[in-house]
């Protein structure tokens, strides 16, 4: 038997291309493969087109198979039935953990790190006590860098979903990526010192703003301000710096600022000579600090800044007020300590 017989005897529904044109081809007479392919090809191209040919010679071995590139889409967006009703957002999780794995798939094939995805599940009732309830609950999560840390992302949802209250049981959940990036993928080297260990500070500062709060989880933000007390100031982490919060150029003077401020100035007693732990004898100075003219009287400053020894408290650094910026009724500029150096 001819190696074609088997094909020439199959009826031409059953290929997709020759199915289209069977009103035609039956009344014709032609009814099967074999019965197609006898037909002159020129005539058989200008009347049914060239996919009819191409699909015959694909079905007979004599041209290769092309298949579409699978095309993935540009953002995840994935959702799955709950086994059984969740009463708490932590019973989400099992289900969250199965998108998450899905998400990581995605992440690989797109070349993509998750910078934010949302988790939002569906209410499994319309209305509680009277109250009409929304039809989704929703929980946007966010990383400070691109990740593909499955391990990280299902901590972080579930220490979020630790702390988030259901209004009515949940019976859907979905994920959908918000935000990605291209991902450059982790630096890799044969260098013991240089290879990664441990967790990343990041990573910390993200589970411990789910469990502790965003407000409880602070960074110190350096401000462009001449007073040293506002030059730095403590911000959520993670949150963007303040617009135009560069830093003033530094200089010799800047060098000899404490590395210790207390958090207010402490008035000192004494007018000519002020006194801390003892008399304080000047080593350093003046530096004047005017600044704040934009601000309340109470926050301008004008201050000539020393560096002083106390016999009982070490090297000091204290200012006097600007005899313009005494407070009324005063004799002589006040003192105030400032910060320590030890």
């Amino acid at each position: 038997m001819p190696p074609d017989a088997p094909l020439d005897a199959l009826p031409i529904r059953t290929l997709e291309a020759a199915a289209a044109h069977a009103a035609t081809l039956v009344p014709m007479g032609c009814r099967t493969w074999g019965q197609l392919r006898a037909l002159p090809r020129a005539g058989l191209a200008r009347r049914f087109g060239a996919g009819l040919l191409e699909a015959l010679d694909i079905a007979y071995g004599e041209r290769p198979e092309h298949y579409p590139w699978c095309a993935l889409p540009e953002t995840f967006d994935a959702a799955l039935e709950l086994p059984a009703l969740a009463t708490d957002a932590p019973g989400l999780m099992w289900s969250a953990s199965r998108l998450l794995a899905q998400l990581q798939v995605w992440l690989q094939a797109r070349q993509r790190g998750v910078r934010a995805f949302e988790l939002e599940w569906t209410l499994d009732l319309r209305r509680v006590d009277g109250v009409e309830l929304p039809r989704h609950g929703r929980l946007l999560l966010r990383t400070a860098q691109p990740t593909r840390d499955m391990a990280h992302l299902r901590r972080l949802s579930a220490e979020h979903l630790a702390r988030t209250v259901l209004q009515a049981p949940a019976s859907r959940l979905r994920l959908r990526s918000v935000d990605t990036d291209a991902w450059a993928g982790a630096a890799a080297s044969l260098l013991p010192d240089e290879v990664p260990r441990g967790e990343p500070l990041h990573q910390l500062v993200e589970r411990l703003q789910a469990r502790l709060g965003v407000d409880s989880v602070l960074v110190p933000h350096l401000h462009a301000d001449h007073r040293p007390e506002c030059r730095q100031q403590w911000v959520p982490a993670g949150a963007k710096a303040v617009a135009g919060g560069g830093l003033p150029e530094g200089g010799a003077a800047d060098a000899l600022a404490p590395p210790w401020l207390l958090p207010a100035p402490l008035q000192l007693e004494g007018h000519d000579l002020p006194h801390y732990h003892g008399p304080l004898r000047l080593l350093c100075g003046p530096q004047r600090i005017e600044s704040g003219w934009w601000c309340p009287p109470a926050e301008r400053a004008r201050r000539d800044y020393f560096i002083a020894e106390s016999e009982g408290a070490g090297l000091v650094w204290i200012f006097q007020e600007h005899p313009c910026a005494a407070a009324a009724g005063e004799g002589a500029a006040r003192w105030f300590l400032h910060g320590f150096y030890g």
